[in-house]
Protein backbone atom coordinates (compact mmCIF):
# COMPACT_ATOMS: atom_id res chain seq x y z
CA UNK A 1 0.00 0.00 0.00
CA UNK A 2 2.84 2.42 0.85
CA UNK A 3 4.44 1.65 -2.52
CA UNK A 4 1.28 2.69 -4.37
CA UNK A 5 1.01 5.86 -2.29
CA UNK A 6 4.67 6.65 -3.03
CA UNK A 7 4.10 6.20 -6.76
CA UNK A 8 0.96 8.33 -6.70
CA UNK A 9 2.70 11.16 -4.86
CA UNK A 10 5.71 10.90 -7.11
CA UNK A 11 3.59 11.10 -10.22
CA UNK A 12 1.68 14.16 -8.95
CA UNK A 13 4.53 16.15 -7.40
CA UNK A 14 7.29 14.90 -9.70
CA UNK A 15 5.42 16.08 -12.77
CA UNK A 16 4.71 19.49 -11.26
CA UNK A 17 8.41 19.92 -10.45
CA UNK A 18 9.40 19.07 -14.02
CA UNK A 19 6.95 21.59 -15.46
CA UNK A 20 8.30 24.27 -13.11
CA UNK A 21 11.79 24.06 -14.67
CA UNK A 22 12.63 26.82 -17.16
CA UNK A 23 12.74 25.75 -20.79
CA UNK A 24 15.61 27.19 -22.83
CA UNK A 25 15.01 28.21 -26.45
CA UNK A 26 18.11 26.40 -27.75
CA UNK A 27 16.96 23.00 -26.45
CA UNK A 28 13.56 21.31 -26.35
CA UNK A 29 14.29 20.15 -22.78
CA UNK A 30 16.33 21.79 -20.02
CA UNK A 31 19.57 20.03 -19.04
CA UNK A 32 18.13 19.09 -15.63
CA UNK A 33 15.33 17.13 -17.28
CA UNK A 34 17.60 15.51 -19.86
CA UNK A 35 19.92 14.39 -17.09
CA UNK A 36 17.06 12.96 -15.01
CA UNK A 37 15.69 11.04 -17.99
CA UNK A 38 17.27 7.64 -18.50
CA UNK A 39 17.13 4.79 -20.97
CA UNK A 40 16.02 1.47 -19.50
CA UNK A 41 16.70 -1.90 -21.13
CA UNK A 42 15.55 -5.10 -19.46
CA UNK A 43 16.43 -8.13 -21.55
CA UNK A 44 14.50 -7.70 -24.83
CA UNK A 45 12.30 -4.82 -23.62
CA UNK A 46 13.27 -1.17 -23.48
CA UNK A 47 11.80 2.16 -22.54
CA UNK A 48 12.51 5.32 -20.64
CA UNK A 49 12.62 6.17 -16.97
CA UNK A 50 13.31 8.98 -14.54
CA UNK A 51 16.06 9.13 -11.96
CA UNK A 52 14.08 10.03 -8.83
CA UNK A 53 16.70 9.99 -6.06
CA UNK A 54 20.37 10.67 -5.51
CA UNK A 55 20.93 7.10 -4.33
CA UNK A 56 19.95 5.64 -7.70
CA UNK A 57 16.21 4.88 -7.71
CA UNK A 58 14.55 4.98 -11.12
CA UNK A 59 10.84 5.09 -11.93
CA UNK A 60 9.81 3.36 -15.16
CA UNK A 61 6.91 1.28 -16.46
CA UNK A 62 6.18 -2.30 -15.45
CA UNK A 63 5.80 -3.34 -19.08
CA UNK A 64 9.49 -2.46 -19.54
CA UNK A 65 10.66 -4.83 -16.78
CA UNK A 66 8.10 -7.62 -17.18
CA UNK A 67 6.38 -9.32 -20.08
CA UNK A 68 2.88 -8.42 -18.93
CA UNK A 69 1.12 -8.88 -22.26
CA UNK A 70 1.30 -12.66 -22.32
CA UNK A 71 -1.62 -14.88 -21.36
CA UNK A 72 0.39 -16.60 -18.63
CA UNK A 73 2.00 -15.19 -15.50
CA UNK A 74 4.30 -12.24 -16.27
CA UNK A 75 7.95 -13.07 -16.85
CA UNK A 76 10.07 -10.52 -14.97
CA UNK A 77 13.48 -9.56 -16.32
CA UNK A 78 16.55 -10.72 -14.43
CA UNK A 79 18.93 -8.09 -15.81
CA UNK A 80 18.30 -4.40 -16.46
CA UNK A 81 20.69 -1.78 -17.76
CA UNK A 82 20.31 1.96 -17.30
CA UNK A 83 21.77 4.51 -19.68
CA UNK A 84 22.21 8.15 -18.68
CA UNK A 85 22.80 10.80 -21.32
CA UNK A 86 25.52 13.37 -20.70
CA UNK A 87 23.73 16.74 -21.08
CA UNK A 88 26.88 18.49 -22.31
CA UNK A 89 27.34 16.14 -25.29
CA UNK A 90 23.79 14.72 -25.54
CA UNK A 91 25.39 11.29 -25.96
CA UNK A 92 24.90 8.14 -23.89
CA UNK A 93 27.77 8.19 -21.42
CA UNK A 94 26.91 6.39 -18.21
CA UNK A 95 25.70 2.77 -18.16
CA UNK A 96 24.67 0.91 -15.01
CA UNK A 97 23.18 -2.40 -13.96
CA UNK A 98 19.96 -2.16 -11.97
CA UNK A 99 17.68 -4.48 -10.04
CA UNK A 100 13.92 -4.37 -9.98
CA UNK A 101 12.88 -3.29 -6.50
CA UNK A 102 9.09 -3.33 -6.94
CA UNK A 103 6.60 -3.32 -9.77
CA UNK A 104 2.85 -3.31 -10.24
CA UNK A 105 0.74 -3.83 -13.34
CA UNK A 106 -3.06 -3.61 -13.34
CA UNK A 107 -4.53 -2.11 -16.51
CA UNK A 108 -8.01 -1.92 -14.97
CA UNK A 109 -6.64 0.54 -12.39
CA UNK A 110 -4.16 2.31 -14.73
CA UNK A 111 -1.18 0.91 -12.82
CA UNK A 112 1.96 0.32 -14.85
CA UNK A 113 4.89 1.25 -12.59
CA UNK A 114 8.27 -0.21 -11.71
CA UNK A 115 10.94 1.00 -9.32
CA UNK A 116 14.53 0.06 -10.12
CA UNK A 117 17.70 0.60 -8.13
CA UNK A 118 21.14 1.07 -9.62
CA UNK A 119 23.48 -1.65 -8.35
CA UNK A 120 26.80 -1.07 -9.98
CA UNK A 121 28.29 0.71 -12.96
CA UNK A 122 28.71 -1.14 -16.22
CA UNK A 123 31.47 1.30 -17.11
CA UNK A 124 33.88 3.05 -14.76
CA UNK A 125 31.91 6.31 -14.82
CA UNK A 126 30.04 7.45 -11.73
CA UNK A 127 26.66 9.14 -11.53
CA UNK A 128 26.94 12.57 -13.16
CA UNK A 129 26.86 15.64 -10.94
CA UNK A 130 24.92 16.14 -7.77
CA UNK A 131 21.35 15.07 -8.31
Amino acid sequence: MRFRLFLSLLMVFGASLLFALPVHAESPLPAEVRQASVLVQCENRQGSGTLVSADGYILTNAHVVADVEGATAPKVATLCQIGIIDPSTEQLRYIYYATITRWTFDPTRNQDFALLHIDRPHSRETLPGSF
